[in-house]
C-alpha cells in the first residue's frame, strides 16, 4: 500500500465534466489522460466548466461559484457518475433510496488460483484479496469515484481523500504513471482537482457478519491550503452489494452433475442430458469432475451486482458448503466435491467463496448441504416486500447448522432465512419435500409440497378398481447395507398392507403439513398457493425417507417445464399412474414434466435429481434490485 501519495497531472487520470448550466440532461463523464504539456490547458478549461456546472452561465454573465472540494460516486445508482443534484443529495448517508454501491471483488480475472493449493489458500485467493490489477477486467469489478474542485483554487491547494471508515474491506485504485495503484489514501493537486481526478473502489470481501462490519464504507476529502475556500470537507458512503441466493422465477442457464464414471452413473446421465436437450437449456449440460455425487449438496449459486453505465454488473458465485468430511487418511477437512467452486468456476466474473465458522454438530453435519438451502420466491406479506425472495433451511430442533454460514447468509440483509423442520427425515434437507413454480398467478408463483395421503388414495383407488396386483417399481432392485442388490419389485395391495409404508406416510402428511403452516405464516400463502405431490414414505435408522421416488425432489428448468425422477409406478394400459398425475398437476400451472432415471444412482441411495444436479440461473436485470430493499 502507498499512503499519502502526490500525483503527478502526467500521470493522472481526469474527468472533462460535460453539461450546460440550461439542460437538465445528464451525461457520462468523459474520461481522458492528461499529460505533463497539456495540464495547464485542462485545468483551465475544466476550471471554466466547473465555473458553468456550479451555477456559471454561458450568455456573457458569470454567477457566484462555490469555492471548494467535490466528492462524488454513483450515489443515485444509476450507472454514472454526475455532478447534479442527484448524485450530491444524500450522498453520506446511506439508505434505500440512495447510496453508491461496490462489489466485493472476489473473481479471478487473470485465473491465477485455481491451482492455489489447500482450503484455506483457495478462499483467500481473489482479485481484491491483493494490491494490484488482476488484468484489465479488474477495472470492471471496481466502482468509479470522482473528486474535483468547484470554483478556482490557489495553485498550491492540494486534497487528501481517505477511506475514513471501512479500511479493511475496501481500497482505491488510483493510475500512477501509468500504472493502477492500490492505496487507502492519496493526494491530488490544483490542477488535478480542477481536471478532476477518476479513481476506484474496490472491495475486499462479502459481509460476513453485520455486527463486525455492516457492508459500509465512508469515503472523505479534506482540502488543504485553500483558507478562503467555503467546502473544506466532502464525504461518500458506499456499501457492498450482497451474495444473493436464485429463485425459481429465473430460468436455469446452464445444469451441472458429477462425472463419476460408476455403475448406474451411465444410465442416469443419459437420462438427465436428453431432458437438458429437449428443455433447451441455453448452456447445456456440464460434468464436473468431482467425486462426489450429490451436486446440490456441496455448492450452491448466486450473485453480486451494482449498476453501471452498461447495466447491471454481475459477477456470479458458487459458494462451497460448510460440511465436513473425513479423509481415508483420518484428517477433517471441508467437503473435497466443493473444491469444484474454485477449481472449475473461478474466473472471470465467476467467484468461487467459502463461509465457514466451524461451530456445528457433526452428528448434524447433513444440515450444512446445500439441498438445504433453497430459496422462496419473491413475495409481500404483512406489510414486508422480499423482491428477492427468502432463503429456506431445515433444522432438528435448536440445531441449524454451521453458524459461520448462518451468520453470513443472515448478514447480506435481503433474503433472511426462515426455517423449517427438517430432523424427521433421514437427510433432513427442505428439497425432499417442498419446491417452487412461477405461475401465472397473483403472487407469480405456487409451491410444490409432498402429499403422501395422495399417494395412497392413488394406490387404493387402483385396488378398488381391481388393479391391486399391478407391478409397483418393476424391474428395479434396493440394494443392503452392504451394496447387495435385492429385488424391489412389489404390488399395489403389497404396498398398502405395508405398515411402515402406511405408517411413515401417515407421519409425513402430518410434517410436511407442519413445514406448509410455517411457510404459510411467513409468506402469506394459502390452500390454493399450494400443490400437491404423491410419494409414500417409510422409516431407515429410525427417520423418514421417500419411498416412491420423490417428485417433488425435482428441477424447476424454466416457466414451462420441471425435470423429476421417473416414479416407476403402477402402469395401467401402459401409463404410469403416478407419472400422468404429475403430468396433471403441472400442467394446470403452465408445466410438463420431463421424467429423469435416477433409481440406481440417487433414490435407492437416499436422494433424487435435484440432490444430484445444480444450475446457475439468470439474473433478472430488470426487476427491483438489492439496494431497493436493503434493511
Amino acid at each position: 500500500m502507498r499512503s499519502g501519495k502526490v500525483f503527478g497531472a502526467a500521470a493522472i487520470i481526469a474527468v472533462a465534466l460535460i453539461g450546460c448550466s440550461d439542460s437538465s440532461e445528464k451525461e457520462e463523464p468523459l474520461i481522458v489522460e492528461i499529460g505533463a504539456n497539456n495540464a495547464t490547458n485542462n485545468a483551465t478549461n475544466n476550471a471554466a466548466t466547473n465555473n458553468q456546472t456550479n451555477g456559471g452561465s454561458n450568455n456573457g454573465t458569470t454567477a457566484a461559484v462555490v469555492v471548494g472540494i467535490d466528492l462524488q460516486a454513483d450515489t443515485n445508482r444509476d450507472g454514472v457518475v454526475n455532478f447534479d443534484a442527484t448524485d450530491d443529495e444524500g450522498e453520506d448517508s446511506w439508505d434505500a433510496n440512495h447510496g453508491a454501491v461496490f462489489l466485493a471483488n472476489m473473481d479471478d480475472d487473470d485465473k491465477s488460483c485455481r491451482n492455489a493449493g489447500n482450503d484455506a489458500t483457495l478462499a483467500k485467493c481473489f482479485d481484491g484479496n491483493d494490491d494490484q490489477l488482476d488484468g484489465e477486467a479488474d477495472l470492471d469489478d471496481m466502482a468509479q469515484i470522482v473528486v474535483r474542485s468547484t470554483g478556482v483554487l490557489p495553485a498550491a491547494a492540494t486534497a487528501t481523500v481517505r477511506i475514513a471508515t471501512g479500511q479493511e474491506y475496501a481500497q482505491f485504485f488510483v493510475n500512477v504513471d501509468g500504472t493502477w495503484t492500490a492505496t487507502q489514501e492519496f493526494t491530488a493537486t490544483a490542477a488535478e482537482l480542477s481536471a478532476g481526478v477518476a479513481f476506484r473502489l474496490e472491495g475486499r470481501d462479502i459481509v460476513r457478519d453485520s455486527g463486525i462490519w455492516d457492508g459500509k464504507v465512508r469515503l472523505e476529502a479534506t482540502l488543504n491550503g485553500a483558507p478562503d475556500a467555503e467546502v473544506l470537507t466532502d464525504a461518500v458512503e458506499l456499501r457492498v452489494a450482497p451474495l444473493v441466493l436464485r429463485h425459481h422465477l429465473d430460468p436455469a442457464r446452464e445444469l451441472y452433475s458429477s462425472e463419476l464414471a460408476i455403475g448406474g452413473d451411465g444410465a442416469f446421465t443419459q437420462s438427465l442430458k436428453a431432458a437438458v436437450l429437449a428443455a433447451g437449456v441455453p448452456m447445456g449440460h456440464v460434468e464436473l469432475s468431482a467425486q462426489d455425487q450429490w451436486t446440490q449438496d456441496y455448492m450452491e449459486t448466486g450473485y453480486m451486482a451494482m449498476p453501471t453505465a452498461n447495466g447491471l454488473k454481475v459477477i456470479d458465485v458458487y459458494l462451497r458448503s460448510a460440511n465436513i468430511e473425513q479423509s481415508f487418511q483420518g484428517s477433517t477437512g471441508l467437503r473435497e466435491g466443493g473444491r469444484v467452486v474454485y477449481t472449475k468456476f473461478h474466473g472471470v466474473d465467476t467467484a468461487g467463496m467459502t463461509a465457514y465458522g466451524g461451530q456445528h454438530s457433526a452428528q448434524w453435519d447433513t444440515l450444512n448441504s446445500f439441498g438445504n438451502t433453497e430459496t422462496i420466491p419473491p413475495f409481500t406479506h404483512d406489510g414486508k416486500t422480499w423482491p428477492l425472495g427468502r432463503i429456506l433451511k431445515g433444522e432438528a430442533g435448536s440445531i441449524r447448522g454451521d453458524q459461520g454460514m448462518l451468520k453470513m447468509l443472515d448478514s447480506q440483509g435481503v433474503q433472511t432465512p426462515l426455517f423449517i423442520n427438517t430432523g424427521w427425515l433421514l437427510v433432513a434437507h427442505v428439497d425432499e419435500t417442498v419446491s417452487f413454480l412461477k405461475t401465472d398467478n397473483a403472487r407469480g408463483w405456487v409451491m410444490l409440497a409432498n402429499d403422501a395421503t395422495m399417494a395412497i388414495n392413488l394406490f387404493q383407488d387402483l385396488q378398488t378398481q381391481g388393479d391391486g396386483g399391478v407391478a409397483v417399481f418393476q424391474g428395479e432392485a434396493w440394494v443392503d447395507d452392504y451394496g447387495r442388490p435385492y429385488n424391489a419389485a412389489t404390488t399395489v395391495s403389497q404396498i398398502l398392507q405395508d405398515p411402515d409404508v402406511m405408517s411413515a406416510s401417515a407421519d409425513a402428511v402430518i410434517e410436511v403439513g407442519d413445514q406448509v403452516d410455517t411457510i404459510k405464516v411467513a409468506t402469506g400463502l394459502t390452500d390454493a398457493d399450494i400443490v400437491s405431490v404423491p410419494f409414500t414414505h417409510w422409516h431407515y435408522d429410525g427417520a423418514s425417507i421417500a419411498h416412491q421416488p420423490g417428485m417433488v425432489n425435482g428441477i424447476v428448468v424454466n416457466d414451462r417445464q420441471f425435470m423429476a425422477p421417473d416414479p416407476h409406478g403402477p402402469k395401467i394400459d401402459g401409463v404410469d399412474v403416478f407419472k400422468a398425475a404429475l403430468d396433471n398437476i403441472l400442467a394446470m400451472n403452465g408445466y410438463e414434466a420431463l421424467f429423469v432415471e435416477d433409481w440406481d444412482m440417487y433414490h435407492r441411495l437416499a436422494g433424487e435429481i435435484h440432490c444430484a444436479t445444480n444450475v446457475v440461473r439468470d439474473v433478472n436485470k430488470t426487476g427491483t434490485q438489492w439496494w431497493e430493499m436493503i434493511r
